[in-house]
């Protein structure tokens, strides 16, 4: 969701980011916008939108068209976590 991945933001990483707080585990994450699974429903005809996280603009939330080629970042919440190990 948008809650959880706009978590990972460290909003005062410079611009070449990515605005991740430093010493964080995660590797091979660019400074560039990553999907959430939030659709923007604010409006009727945003349900066409999903929020996202742009990484490269210190850690920006926004929302664009579902029908953009974006990076996304699998992640998996602690609901059911404990049946996967």
């Amino acid at each position: 969701t948008i809650e959880e991945l706009s978590t990972l933001v460290d909003p005062t990483v410079p611009a070449t980011g990515p605005a991740l707080p430093s010493g964080h585990p995660f590797t091979n994450v660019i400074a560039s916008t990553y999907w959430s699974t939030t659709t923007d429903v604010r409006v009727p005809f945003l349900p066409t939108q999903a929020w996202e996280v742009r990484f490269g603009i210190p850690g920006q939330v926004g929302d664009s068209g579902k029908d953009n080629l974006q990076y996304f970042w699998c992640v998996r919440g602690s609901g059911n976590g404990d049946k996967y190990k």
